[in-house]
């Protein structure tokens, strides 16, 4: 109950709810498998082999557990807990072969970053967001960050070096302990910071946000903090231990109002102003029975909803826009289209557009046609959309009218 508590409770958790963000809290309930005790009897032992094998081919965080099943396998006694730590090893082997065979080459959009803003975002997440923000509610770190960011700072590093302290007073006490659960957890962090495409915002900003990626760090190291804490006060009343369980949920109730990860009226997602674009999708490519897509832009760049109709169109951006689109080109270069007056340069990637300028083709999804500028930022339109596209910089989207 408790922990079906934290997963509607817990800051940085946007992916509650969303089908997409399923494979985050596999990876938290492959962590928590780590320290629970393995049942004894053939039904449970069936449960948890299955249940660990889902975990481990569907979420990518659960990469980092490795060196600790490998720990498990190679200290554990019980016979049956050697041999499935062993299995999970290997599968967890195969998984990043996979990784690397399949997605390996398909990076390009994250794929490089300046180590200094990696140190800067590190320092934000780890201490604003996942210490301070992770521990005490977003509603505290709101209050905090608009009186002074360095009072979130400092929140953060006395979080920080107080669960130290305890951890390190009770450690010993099990195979698997809080310790090694905080450290699993900063790894997961540190592998999602070498795949967001947000990694210079994060910097930048007060408090991160749009932190998909602290979604199982931040609840794993609110478990590793209820067992330290019934560990240090281990001997008191169990009242002084559920006072502070009760008063810690009560904090992270109370943040609730600054998540983002409840349900939002539609009037939020702006969808009213789209009425009329839906009803004429649903007349000209359903009704009709034509390929199309239409996006409806939301407050997350990338997670607006997408209604499709026999699929949509994805083309790579080696594709080049013109097969991408399927558009002629005349004698002089230039090209009239949907998608306005453009011609097109070097590579059969890069445009010259009547209204935006020089932008490079990086690629078609569910009819979206995306580019990017050469600030690096994304521009993307659709023919449901076009005149007007959509400006990604960063955390910010503009509307880009003709």
């Amino acid at each position: 109950m408790a922990i079906v508590g934290l997963l509607a409770l817990a800051p940085n958790a946007e992916n509650l709810g969303l089908l997409t963000g399923m494979h985050w809290y596999l990876g938290f309930a492959l962590t928590l498998i780590l320290v629970i005790d393995p049942p004894a009897h053939s039904p449970g032992r069936i449960a948890l082999v299955l249940a660990s094998r889902i975990c481990v081919w569907s979420s990518p965080s659960a990469l980092v557990l490795l060196p600790f099943f490998g720990l498990r396998a190679l200290k554990a006694s019980d016979p049956f807990l050697k041999r499935w730590s062993a299995a999970v090893v290997l599968q967890l082997v195969l998984c990043a072969v996979a990784v690397l065979v399949f997605r390996g080459t398909e990076g390009t959009r994250s794929g490089e970053f300046d180590r200094g803003v990696i140190y800067g975002a590190v320092e934000h997440l780890m201490v604003r967001g996942w210490f301070a923000v992770g521990i005490w509610g977003r509603g505290l770190g709101d209050f905090l960050v608009d009186w002074s960011p360095l009072a979130v700072d400092l929140l953060g590093a006395t979080t920080m070096a107080g669960l130290a302290v305890m951890m390190w007073r009770t450690r010993g006490t099990r195979e698997v302990g809080p310790i090694l659960l905080v450290v699993a957890a900063g790894l997961m962090t540190m592998l999602s910071l070498t795949r967001t495409l947000y990694i210079g915002e994060l910097a930048e900003l007060d408090l991160p946000r749009h932190v998909r990626y602290l979604t199982v760090p931040t609840l794993i190291l609110i478990v590793a903090g209820w067992i330290t804490l019934e560990r240090f006060f281990r001997g008191r009343s169990p009242r002084w231990w559920w006072g502070l369980f009760g008063a810690h949920a009560a904090v992270l109730t109370l943040g609730l109002v600054a998540e983002k990860h409840w349900a939002r009226p539609p009037g939020e997602f702006r969808l009213r102003d789209q009425i009329a674009a839906i009803e004429d999708f649903h007349q000209d490519y359903v009704q009709v029975g034509r390929p199309g897509s239409l996006y409806l832009p939301s407050d997350v760049p990338y997670w607006g909803p997408v209604l499709e109709s026999m699929g949509g169109v994805i083309h790579r951006p080696e594709d080049g826009l013109l097969r991408a689109l399927e558009l002629p080109e005349d004698a002089t270069g230039w090209v009239d289209s949907w998608l306005g007056r453009f011609r097109v340069l070097e590579g059969n990637k890069r445009i010259e557009h009547e209204s935006w300028g020089r932008l490079t083709y990086t690629g078609t999804e569910l009819g979206r046609v995306w580019f990017s500028d050469n600030d690096g930022r994304q521009v993307f339109t659709s023919p449901l959309l076009y005149p007007r596209a959509w400006l990604v910089d960063g955390l910010d989207l503009t509307l880009l009218e003709p």
